[in-house]
């Protein structure tokens, strides 16, 4: 899964986890982690003039045009829709979501091409969309807002799933997607994963909105047998330190598997071994740091951190073992580069903001 680092929600509910040092536990039937070895030494500089690496093995953009996991590339049409927000890879498809930037309103457009370029659908997401994309880690499915809703598209099928979101606050609707888990959503068989800084709902078919308890703010979730795991916030002292967060992994019925407040968490890598993690409280452009967590206990097993006067503004992940991030400075350069769980470090690709690495 994708990541953007943006700083974290300050309104965030107070929970009742019973926080007893900087890990809280881990859980025996968790997959056990990568089997890499032990972090035992300081971060390794993620440096931006890195040797050069082979191009993104994901769905990435630049500009208008889309890059492919085999390195072939097509154009976005000419139709006014020039900024790209997202872009993800379903089945044999591509989701793109464009904003026509000579336009002041923010209404975002979804389209699904093929691997050639051809054009097969769109829909008008509306103001109230941000337009990003999430998908799950099959890449058989996306979700994206859709007007008080989540629209699930389904490779191979025509039709949208769409489930309806709680209520929104209003005095503004922050709401996210974290994650999209389960078969196919056409069947009945699906779960999206919403919060919006406070508290995070699951959304299936023929199910009314479920509260959870935690996490407060999901950034990600794998899918286990009977009961998805969650990533994400756990809890925030608000009376000691504002500042002192709790990151890690609960299950649907909040059973605690892990929490620390060392680092915050990102995203589950595919195979779900591993989480990404970064800086625990999020306060600026970006992150300070960048690490490999064995998902079975929180403990890091590679970290890194960006080169002086440089940072992190967003991550996806490659494959089980490798995470592409976009480092930047206060030029606004923006480099992408793969970072490894053996501690690899290669530079793939420098370019504007244009830049967008597939969910």
């Amino acid at each position: 899964m994708r990541a953007r680092l943006v700083p974290t929600l300050v309104a965030l509910a107070l929970g009742t986890l019973a926080v007893g040092g900087t890990t809280l536990g881990a859980s025996a039937d968790v997959a056990p982690g990568a089997s890499t070895p032990s972090y035992d030494a300081g971060p390794i500089t993620i440096d931006p003039d890195a040797p050069q690496g082979a191009a993104p093995g994901i769905v990435w953009a630049d500009g208008t045009t889309i890059h492919l996991e085999d390195g072939t590339s097509f154009v976005l049409p000419d139709d006014g829709f020039d900024t790209v927000i997202d872009v993800a890879a379903i089945g044999d498809r591509v989701a793109v979501t464009r904003h026509d930037s000579t336009v002041a309103a923010w209404a975002p457009r979804l389209s699904i091409f093929d691997r050639s370029g051809t054009q097969l659908g769109w829909t008008g997401l509306g103001r109230a969309s941000d337009g990003n994309l999430v998908a799950d880690d099959a890449h058989e499915k996306v979700a994206v807002l859709q007007r008080g809703q989540v629209a699930v598209i389904e490779a191979g099928r025509p039709t949208w799933t769409r489930l309806d979101l709680p209520a929104a606050d209003p005095v503004g609707d922050t709401r996210r997607i974290g994650a999209v888990t389960g078969t196919s959503c056409a069947e009945g068989d699906c779960r999206v994963y919403v919060s919006n800084g406070d508290v995070s709902h699951r959304l299936s078919p023929g199910q009314a909105p479920r509260w959870m308890w935690t996490p407060q703010i999901l950034v990600d979730a794998r899918e286990t047998a009977g009961n998805d795991q969650l990533l994400g916030l756990l809890d925030r002292d608000e009376e000691v330190d504002p500042e002192l967060l709790f990151w890690g992994i609960t299950d649907e019925d909040n059973a605690l598997a892990w929490g620390q407040q060392d680092y915050g968490v990102l995203s589950f890598s595919p195979d779900g071994s591993l989480v990404l993690g970064d800086d625990a409280y999020r306060d600026g452009a970006g992150s300070g740091r960048l690490a490999f967590l064995d998902s079975a206990t929180g403990e890091p097993v590679t970290a890194f951190e960006p080169a002086e006067g440089w940072w992190v503004a967003g991550t996806a992940w490659e494959d089980d073992d490798h995470v592409l991030a976009q480092l930047t400075d206060a030029a606004d350069t923006l480099v992408t580069v793969r970072v490894g769980t053996d501690g690899s470090v290669e530079h793939v690709h420098t370019g504007s903001w244009e830049v967008i690495l597939g969910s």
